[in-house]
């Protein structure tokens, strides 16, 4: 899985065949967003449909934040190109296609079933999975696997403000060097 994890991370071309992105991308259209990322990253938060949709059916809240966890740790923010998932930031993609897309995986393999079969199954079971795996205050499980997870966020925005500012010096170079040849 780590090896498809990854290509459907750096190519928009192996996400396009997917069933996942395929539904994310009718949910977007739906609710007036576009058949693109554009737009669902303007808005403060994901239309309701698009939120419901990318639930991780069955593993519920908890499997949800396990699910995350896990791919934090496994995408490597110093060789994961940012323009791969742009414009979302990485929080956002993997929140709304590949937290989904993982769950679908899982949940084709738990059922033996194709991932379309998959994907009508996380939709059928994410209100009993909220339900039956509910996110808890004082889980601390969770918390450690949650605190893993805020440090990798840290890192990632860490690493865009470093590189955002190492631009910005580029530019700067580049124009006071323009000046300096008039």
């Amino acid at each position: 899985m780590r090896d498809e994890l990854e290509q459907v991370t750096l190519s928009q071309r192996k996400r396009v065949g997917n069933v996942v992105y395929k539904y994310l991308l009718d949910d977007l259209e739906a609710a007036g967003l576009g058949r693109n990322f554009k737009k669902l990253e303007s808005v403060p938060s994901a239309p309701l449909q698009v939120y419901i949709n990318s639930r991780p059916g069955y593993y519920g809240a908890k499997g949800s934040s396990i699910i995350e966890s896990v791919l934090v740790q496994i995408i490597d923010l110093k060789t994961t190109p940012i323009h791969s998932f742009w414009p979302l930031s990485l929080s956002r993609f993997t929140r709304y296609f590949l937290v989904p897309f993982v769950a679908c995986t899982l949940i084709s393999e738990d059922l033996k079933c194709s991932l379309e079969e998959a994907y009508e199954e996380i939709i059928a079971s994410g209100n009993a999975g909220q339900n039956i795996h509910l996110y808890e205050e004082n889980d601390k499980q969770l918390d450690k696997i949650s605190r893993a997870e805020f440090g990798t966020k840290m890192k990632e925005h860490t690493e865009i403000i470093s590189m955002r500012r190492k631009e910005l010096k580029d530019i700067a170079k580049e124009c006071f060097l323009e000046e300096a040849t008039k």
